[in-house]
């Protein structure tokens, strides 16, 4: 093995690619590892003896996948390539008093999982940073300003 281990394998396993290692990798996670478009989340059930992997795709859209298929670069995305969805793009869009000004570092949600961001601008001037979700879904749409002005017009 690659790890300097030996071991004694099937024939077969061998020339089908069923087995690579001598069981060194079975240790091996790639939790939070980046594959093509794809980053790995958390493992998923196992199939036919396969290890499987929950992933998300930079697309927003989450897959399960085999681990041989993203070692081997047979699956670098969730398949929004093949059937021609683009990654989207917000910038320059408008969301109620907010207008994207460009991408950011993803954050992690409660979950662990990472999470579009966009750097916005408001009309008051002010600069924030909205998970793409809050924007698309109409939950973020000010920096807070709005917010602030409907509780000055409440009677007290």
């Amino acid at each position: 093995c690659d790890c300097g281990n030996e071991t004694v394998k099937e024939e077969w396993n061998l020339i089908s690619g069923h087995t690579r290692s001598c069981g060194c990798l079975e240790k091996y996670s790639v939790k939070g590892k980046k594959f093509g478009m794809l980053t790995v989340i958390s493992r998923a059930a196992d199939r036919k003896g396969m290890r499987y992997w929950n992933c998300l795709c930079d697309c927003g859209n989450k897959a399960v996948i085999c681990q041989d298929d993203l070692f081997w670069g047979s699956a670098t995305n969730c398949g929004c390539v093949r059937h021609g969805k683009q990654l989207l793009d917000l910038t320059g869009q408008r969301f109620g008093r907010l207008t994207v000004l460009r991408e950011v570092p993803p954050v992690l949600s409660s979950k662990g999982v990472p999470e579009r961001t966009w750097l916005c601008r408001c009309d008051c001037g002010r600069e924030i940073v909205v998970r793409q979700k809050n924007l698309k879904n109409k939950v973020t749409r000010s920096c807070g300003c709005l917010r602030r002005e409907k509780a000055k017009k409440r009677p007290n």
